[in-house]
């Protein structure tokens, strides 16, 4: 008999908790416990004084019970750390407060004395604290394996560890008398009663624990261990109930109990059923009377029972004292209140309820009321129109004007509260409205196929590569975006590789090589947004997004990674170089030298110091070189060289009201470079942190790439920006009044000179798809001009060709990359970016020698105007990051793209695991005579799990659709040779190890295993993603050909962008027009007479198999086009007679040939 996650063996009298006449404990109450039922039941306690139960929860929440009802009685939270220890009253008033460094992780407490009391836990220390003084009393070190349990005997302080032994102590002194050894693994519980001691626990066995079915008991009198007791279920709790005779009640997880006697185990057990459900039990006590049970589990419930012998009252103590109640207000005694007072309020004088059958003044006659009911309204035509009936049932799809879930109904009257919610609605919709279409998040409508029916040319009419936003953290797109349009950036990063596992740097070079190649179509960043969720710095900063919900401030979520990414690409690059200088010149170097290298080899990303040998891409591009001066408040003066990769913009104070002041970019970016402000360093005189004023002594030297955080986070810098934009706005406008008198240009709208002195009428009056608030001049300019002369930084906006200056010096940057926050109401914010794309990018890319600015918006990419791409500080359009680069930048950094990756990839086989837990490997690895060449043929198949389950809703009509695709991960990489020798025999079989939580593991069509990608378990041949990344990147840069059965969605998960010359995929080799798919089994049964996938799916065999298909594929097809479009509708002829199912036991019909 099975109940649960055990075995209870046939003949055992089970009796569940219905109160039934012949169970010795009958059910009670059963209550869902106070703080929701996802917080599971820790601890619970009978009060030895008063009727109360006393239960904790796993927040730190405590709640006392009153009585067989379980009425609460006081609920309060006692715990937010584990770093103290904390006495309450009853009432929830907390009476001490013990903080120490040993107060960690404590599990167990026990009474010693009056105001005494002793405490264990996790830790080598036992600590003996007077809770009325605060004061620690003694104090135990050296505890081996700490103490999880502790009980009271007559004789000894019993103390339980989890390594399965109970040391006894003597109570004075405390220190060891004896140890039991019970249990191999370790203890679970033990209880004491006279001169007896019981444990259970658990027993080790091979590369696992076990519960024992056994109850170890000890003498305590004469000191030895005693025969145990064999039980039918797996214990995990116990206590004494001593009655009339020794009995113990055994509890285990899965919610069977049994109260048995020591002296006659032969005796039938009677097992007592809980109604826990599928939770498992947490938490268990017994009353001071051994009448009532209670039990807690997991998913927060609590169960009393009680004795069936005990009585109506159901007592927990045999001689309880009264609890004290709540007494209701006696209404009869009220302070008084003088007649006169003014700042007594009304509600403070009670209203006494009338007498019976007397009505209040304000209870009107029924004849002088009527009932006015609401009218409900027309329904839509639309919705008349679309309408299906059907077994008495009326459906119909939901109209685009209809909100779900609701009926508007228009009030006739409203308050001025009402008026306020109006405006304010109407307000986001007018805001709305002011969003150009090109500006807004695009929706994408799933299908059963998730995104690979989707067209994404539509929104991508160029042959740029958009990144797909389907995930969280995909806000980095825009700045990953702004990146690989640097060119000297793009080059260096993808030369870049190094051996560390999660590297952004690394990632960042894949995803920019897959960028290159793609023609117009989408690149996924999934690869390096797992890498990015993995680092613990980025998740320590709280840049990294666990959900789709939108992060409280967007705004400084994109500027705190923009930081974050150029200071950890600089820290990798660093490493990278270090170590292979280390591995170099490793055998030139002493031993001393080698480990001070490697001590240098880790990079504080927040402490960037000048350093000549740390020079990476990113400090010669972004480095600017600063002398800064710090002042302590104590007077000393200290200054130190400094390297920033980017400046946050810093406004001026006074910008708001009355005294709106224009400012000019060029001063907010001079104030912004040369910063005074106040930081927290070290003081050496102070010998602590101090904070100090730290001012820029001097610019040293101005990096070629500007990155600038607008710092647009607050109200204040909104209001800035507004101004800046509303007072450029006006005196366009007077410009514009001023030049009406002008006269009309001879080209009218043909005109291409920007600083044309005539009139166009007709250039304001065009409409424009980007909306009216984009035309005209911008606060921000399109181009600057930066001089350094002795160490004093002077900036000049150029936006007319008067502005150049002619002077030597002067150095010109371009504004490259615009990034903002569309501020969208209704659907969401999120991040665009406007890039300028130069002429040698475009001449590659387009074949057209132009630049020209573009909008990105994910994988929306729109060509606009420059005037579009500076037009920020609308309420719908914030700015977050600037990007201006020097002129000509890529003539000054003249770098190649080497690509880092060779064939020893392929000869590269270390495995994760442990070679002697690791079995026989499934593969033969290629040695350097097999290496294969361009053209060769190799089998492919993938493995997947799955990460994050679909979401889907379900229509009105009965149609389905999703709302989110699920997330799949790539598990397993099978590569099979094609040809040689050994063809048909694997040299790839990688199994990926994944750090992130796998919520379906897909054996059934995947034949992953639970364990199989756990380091720890798994006996497979097990590597990373990035190791078996680089040999596939390297087969597909050699211009191998792949073979599989549905290779599209393979390369698609495991990030890769291969040609269409270089797929050979089984599903359109044998494949007719406007018809289905066909199966990889249903093919190999048809063409090869084989029945493959029979219990579980093996990518080693449906490689193999897609190989054999191939090759039947091209001896087929050599009698023609016409033969073998013969062949395929005798294929789906059979088919559909089969209705696509392969028969066990049947072979394939004989083709006509």
């Amino acid at each position: 008999m099975s109940f649960g996650a055990e075995i209870i063996p046939d003949g055992y009298p089970l009796v569940k908790d219905d109160g039934l006449e012949t169970a010795e404990f009958v059910r009670v109450h059963s209550i869902i416990v106070d703080g929701s039922d996802h917080l599971g039941v820790t601890s619970l306690r009978f009060d030895d004084h008063e009727e109360l139960v006393w239960m904790g929860n796993q927040c730190g929440h405590v709640t006392s019970y009153y009585g067989p009802e379980m009425n609460k009685y006081t609920s309060f939270q006692v715990h937010d750390t584990l770093h103290d220890v904390r006495v309450y009253q009853k009432t929830g008033r907390c009476l001490l407060n013990l903080a120490s460094a040993e107060l960690n992780d404590m599990l167990c407490a026990l009474p010693t004395g009056v105001s005494t009391v002793l405490f264990g836990g996790h830790h080598p220390h036992l600590l003996e604290y007077d809770i009325e003084t605060g004061q620690c009393v003694r104090l135990l070190k050296e505890i081996e394996g700490g103490c999880a349990l502790m009980r009271r005997s007559s004789q000894y302080v019993c103390c339980g560890n989890p390594n399965g032994q109970v040391v006894f102590r003597d109570p004075t002194t405390l220190n060891v008398v004896t140890t039991f050894d019970a249990h191999s693994g370790c203890l679970s519980d033990f209880d004491v009663h006279g001169n007896q001691l019981v444990t259970c626990g658990f027993s080790t066995r091979p590369n696992t624990l076990t519960v024992d079915r056994f109850l170890k008991v000890y003498d305590l009198r004469m000191n030895r261990s005693l025969a145990p007791i064999p039980v039918a279920l797996d214990p995990i709790f116990l206590r004494f109930v001593p009655t009339f005779a020794d009995r113990i009640c055994v509890v285990s997880q899965a919610g069977q109990f049994q109260v048995m006697e020591q002296a006659s185990i032969e005796t039938l057990p009677t097992f007592h059923q809980i109604n826990n459900q599928t939770s498992s039990i947490s938490a268990f006590d017994i009353s001071s009377n051994y009448q009532n049970l209670i039990f807690g589990d997991q998913a927060g419930y609590l169960h009393l029972f009680t004795s069936a012998n005990s009585g109506e009252r159901y007592p927990y103590n045999a001689n309880s004292i009264e609890t004290e109640l709540a007494v209701p207000v006696d209404k009869t005694q009220q302070p008084y209140l003088p007649v006169s007072s003014e700042l007594t309020s009304l509600a403070y004088i009670p209203m006494e309820w009338p007498a019976p059958n007397v009505e209040l003044l304000s209870q009107w006659p029924y004849d002088w009321t009527e009932r006015i009911y609401r009218k409900p309204l027309p329904l839509d035509p639309e919705l008349l129109r679309s309408i299906k009936s059907g077994q008495g049932i009326s459906y119909a799809p939901k109209p685009k004007n209809m909100k779900r879930n609701q009926v508007p109904y228009k009030l006739k009257t409203s308050s001025k509260l009402d008026d306020n919610r109006r405006n304010r609605t109407t307000s986001i919709q007018e805001e709305e409205s002011l969003i150009p279409k090109c500006y807004r998040k695009v929706e994408i409508k799933y299908s059963k196929l998730g995104v690979e029916d989707f067209d994404f040319s539509v929104y991508n009419r160029t042959k740029f590569a958009g990144l797909e936003a389907f995930t969280a953290n995909s806000y980095c797109n825009v700045l990953l975006q702004t990146l690989y349009f640097i060119d000297p950036f793009r080059k260096a990063i993808k030369s870049h590789l190094c051996s560390k596992e999660h590297c952004l740097s690394c990632e960042l070079g894949f995803l920019f090589h897959m960028q290159d190649i793609q023609e117009g179509n989408t690149c996924q960043p999934m690869n390096f947004l797992r890498a990015f969720r993995s680092l613990p710095e980025a998740a320590a900063l709280k840049i990294v997004l666990s959900g789709d919900d939108p992060p409280p401030n967007a705004v400084r979520l994109i500027q705190s990674f923009h930081r974050f990414c150029l200071t950890h690409l600089h820290a990798e690059l660093v490493t990278a170089l270090r170590e292979q200088k280390l591995s170099g010149s490793s055998r030139k170097r002493s031993i001393a030298q080698q480990v001070e290298l490697l001590k240098q080899s880790s990079v504080d990303e927040n402490n960037i110091e000048l350093r000549d040998e740390d020079s990476t891409i990113i400090t010669e591009l972004f480095g600017s070189e600063l002398h800064n001066l710090f002042t302590c408040k104590c007077g000393l003066e200290s200054d130190k060289d400094r390297r920033s990769f980017f400046f946050d913009l810093t406004y001026p104070n006074s910008v708001a009201g009355p005294k709106d002041i224009k400012s000019s970019f060029a001063d907010v970016l001079k104030a912004s470079v040369q910063i005074e402000q106040t930081t927290t360093t070290w003081c050496s005189n102070c010998s602590k942190y101090q904070p100090h004023r730290q001012r820029c002594l001097f610019v040293k030297n101005i990096s070629d790439v500007l990155a600038l955080n607008c710092h647009s986070e607050s109200q204040k810098d909104y209001e800035f920006w507004e101004t800046q934009h509303k007072l450029l706005k006006m005196e366009t406008k007077v410009d514009e009044e001023l030049k009406y008198n002008r006269p009309a240009c001879r080209y009218g709208n043909s005109c291409v000179r920007r600083d044309c002195k005539f009139r166009h009428d007709e250039r304001s009056k065009g409409a424009s798809k980007f909306g009216e608030m984009e035309q005209g001049e911008s606060w921000i300019p399109l181009r600057l001009q930066i001089r350094l002369n002795d160490g004093e930084l002077f900036v000049n906006e150029i936006r007319n060709k008067d502005d150049i200056k002619q002077e030597e010096g002067w150095i010109t940057y371009d504004l490259h990359s615009s990034v903002c926050h569309i501020n969208d109401h209704l659907k969401g914010g999120h991040f665009v970016n406007h890039v300028f794309v130069g002429n040698s990018y475009n001449l590659v890319k387009e074949g057209i020698n132009a630049s020209q600015w573009h909008l990105f918006n994910d994988f929306a990419i729109t060509p606009v105007d420059e005037n579009v791409s500076t037009s920020l500080g609308h309420n719908w359009k914030i700015p977050c990051v600037l990007y201006y680069i020097r002129s000509k930048v890529d003539e000054i950094h003249k770098i190649e793209t080497k690509n880092p990756i060779s064939y020893e990839v392929l000869l590269e086989n270390t495995s994760l695991v442990n070679l002697d837990k690791q079995k026989i490997l499934d593969f033969t690895p290629l040695d350097e005579s097999e290496i294969p060449q361009e053209g060769d043929i190799v089998g492919l198949d993938a493995e997947f799990v799955t990460l994050n389950q679909e979401e889907a809703e379900l229509r009105s009509d009965g149609t389905k659709s999703t709302i989110k695709p699920s997330h799949m991960s790539v598990a397993r990489v099978t590569c099979i040779r094609g040809q040689g020798a050994m063809m048909d025999e694997p040299f790839i079989d990688d199994y990926i190890s994944t750090q992130e939580q796998v919520v379906d593991y897909l054996t059934q069509f995947s034949g992953i295993e639970p364990g199989d990608l756990n380091v720890a378990s798994s006996k497979k041949h097990l590597t990373t993603l990035k190791s078996t990344y680089l040999k596939l990147r390297y087969l597909i840069d050699i211009g191998v050909k792949f073979v599989g059965h549905g290779l599209k969605k393979d390369f698609r998960v495991i990030n890769l962008i291969v040609p269409k010359d270089q797929v050979i995929d089984t599903v359109e080799l044998f494949y007719l027009p406007r018809q289905r798919m066909l199966s990889l089994k249903f093919l190999a049964w048809f063409f090869l007479g084989i029945n493959i996938q029979s219990s579980v799916h093996d990518s080693i065999e449906d490689a193999r198999t897609a190989l054999k298909l191939y090759r039947k594929y091209l001896e087929l097809s050599k009698d023609g086009p016409e033969k073998f479009k013969d062949i395929l509708q005798q294929l789906y002829d059979q088919g559909r007679t089969l209705q696509w199912k392969v028969p066990e036991d049947s072979s394939p019909p004989a083709l006509r040939l």
